[in-house]
């Protein structure tokens, strides 16, 4: 029976004195003393004026012998900082160094490690804080051990605007009928074109940080309130600003010809392209396009099960990329979407799957509502949201 564990930390998980911990998910873990402690994005670990430079380690036993099958723990560190981590569990070990203010996953899966425990070592390497936000791992333990590992529960209040750091919406929800009302969709494709642009250009940007405070309505999930849905994973995310969550460039930044900064606005902070996301899903994208599964430097939507309790592996994303990509080459004239995998200045591709898995994944309540709440923010709706037939009118005779 394969068992998994998650926890974010949270005030109370540890002291700066060092100890056992109460019970979490089933573990207790034991842990040394500590330079400085708080609760900030997870565990605040060390300072600028008091660093961890001697090796801090927390750990755990198990009742029995398991077999180790996955685990992955989140980290950063503050601005300028640079930090190792060591991780420990029978006869294996990994190590790695971490920087970097974002939020990124460390670990392994497919493992087949016999173990009696885990150990995790962090040391920061200069004058700087550490961040650790979330452990998750699963473990295969024999039939009728006492082992009762288990994930963080989810309560959440839903997310409203106005509340709780989300900003007041602007514009008053419209329905799609009326939206579209000025639009003849009789006429020749280059005029539906021109009209669709012309209506969805109209709209009021908000910066790159804004989105921060933004996105956790806009990405509410229907199925949890409270939680955000990340895209390529389905992964329900605390619907705060602050966390181990990332802001997915669904057309990659680096082929829109733009630099994002915090107070940017245009097309690098579009609404419509960003997407909730954890950190490692970002991560692994980058900025590749999109095509079938196992098609070298493409990136397939659906990422499967590596077998890491920290992500849900659930929901289909392609339709939902698709959308994305068909509306940002409507919305800026200067992207483009095209077939094959040879990309040049600000193409994306492949064009005749995003074709595809735009009937193949329909579009479901997420994108209807997020569509929606979008608009109360921009005053602009994603068209092949709403007819998403369109796609095949603009875009399948090749280049858009």
């Amino acid at each position: 029976m394969v068992d998994y564990y998650y926890h974010e930390f949270i005030s109370g998980d540890f002291s700066k004195e060092g100890g056992m911990t109460k019970d979490i998910n089933g573990l207790a873990w034991d842990y040394g003393p500590l330079s400085y402690i708080s609760f900030d994005d997870g565990a605040h670990i060390g300072s600028g004026n008091n660093p961890q430079k001697d090796p801090w380690t927390f750990s755990a036993a198990f009742p029995c012998e398991v077999t180790l099958i996955s685990w992955e723990i989140v980290l950063r560190t503050a601005s300028g900082g640079n930090a190792g981590l060591l991780m420990s569990a029978g006869g294996y070990d990994f190590s790695s160094s971490f920087s970097g203010t974002t939020f990124r996953g460390y670990g392994e899966d497919g493992l087949d490690v016999p173990t009696n425990g885990l150990s995790f070592t962090l040391q920061s390497h200069v004058d700087k804080a550490m961040y650790m936000h979330s452990l998750a791992f699963s473990v295969e333990a024999p039939s009728g051990t006492e082992l009762d590992l288990r994930e963080d529960e989810r309560e959440l209040d839903p997310i409203v605007p106005g509340e709780g750091g989300v900003p007041p919406t602007s514009f008053v929800p419209a329905e799609s009928e009326k939206y579209y009302s000025g639009i003849d969709f009789g006429a020749p494709k280059e005029e539906i074109r021109s009209s669709l642009r012309s209506l969805v250009s109209d709209m009021e940007s908000h910066s790159y940080g804004e989105a921060t405070s933004i996105l956790p309505y806009v990405d509410e999930s229907v199925e949890e309130d409270g939680y955000m849905y990340g895209i390529w994973d389905g992964d329900l995310i605390a619907g705060t600003a602050t966390g181990s969550w990332n802001k997915e460039h669904v057309w990659p930044q680096s082929r829109m010809g733009t630099d994002v900064t915090s107070s940017s606005k245009g097309k690098g902070s579009d609404l419509h392209n960003l997407r909730v996301s954890c950190a490692v899903m970002n991560n692994r994208h980058g900025n590749d396009a999109y095509d079938e599964q196992g098609i070298t430097g493409m990136w397939y939507p659906n990422v499967d099960s590596d077998g890491s309790p920290a992500h849900r592996y659930v929901g289909d994303h392609r339709g939902d990329a698709a959308r994305i990509l068909f509306y940002m080459a409507l919305r800026y004239p200067e992207l483009s979407l095209v077939g094959g995998a040879s990309l040049v200045g600000y193409e994306m591709g492949n064009l005749d799957s995003l074709l595809r898995w735009n009937e193949e994944d329909p579009v479901d309540e997420f994108e209807m509502r997020r569509n929606g709440r979008i608009y109360e923010y921009q005053g602009n709706r994603n068209p092949f949201v709403d007819l998403p037939e369109l796609a095949e009118t603009l875009y399948r005779e090749g280049e858009a």
